[in-house]
């Protein structure tokens, strides 16, 4: 059996996860079908019969993995679309590169910036020196214990207590770490 036969035997296959996974986000569903079906295509082109598996488990996995990626990306241009009051237009061309990466970008930003919101001035600074955020340079832990004049446990034990109030927030907000 040819690569194209396999694949056009298993388009219904792909199809089923497509539309098992629309129900989570309508706005996508053909462009969701699509990745389904390219990811149906690089499974036939990667697949090995000598591994001893059968080509739909092996696609499967391939196609629900394409698809679960697919509408998290969706997700986040989704709400990017409702905050920007553009509900009677189509987002037009979200999969484009420069604009997929933008509003990843954006997104993390300003996920950032509301995780840091939940905590004191001193642990969000603490936080953004040591990770590197809101344009800061990544500093070293020993650099902020140098320049503090707090020992180095104090330090850790901030970092932890403001981490875990972030994952809170986070858990709460519906973020997903």
């Amino acid at each position: 059996m040819t690569s194209d036969d396999t694949i056009l035997c298993n388009m219904r296959a792909a199809n089923k996860i497509a539309n098992r996974m629309s129900g989570k986000c309508p706005h996508f569903n053909d462009d969701l079908r699509q990745e389904c079906m390219l990811a149906l295509v690089k499974a036939s082109q990667s697949f090995d019969p000598d591994r001893g598996v059968k080509f739909i488990t092996h696609a499967w996995t391939r196609v629900t993995y394409a698809g679960k990626s697919f509408l998290r990306n969706a997700g986040r241009q989704k709400e990017r679309y409702w905050q920007c009051g553009n509900h009677d237009t189509e987002i037009a061309d979200h999969r484009s590169n420069e604009h997929h990466k933008q509003a990843i970008a954006d997104n993390a930003r300003d996920a950032v910036a509301v995780l840091l919101s939940c905590l004191t001035e001193c642990e969000a600074t603490l936080i953004e020196r040591l990770y590197g955020l809101n344009g800061r340079k990544r500093e070293p832990m020993r650099e902020i214990v140098k320049e503090c004049g707090i020992i180095r446990h104090k330090v850790e034990y901030v970092r932890k207590k403001a981490i875990k109030k972030m994952r809170k927030l986070a858990e709460s907000q519906g973020f997903n770490i």
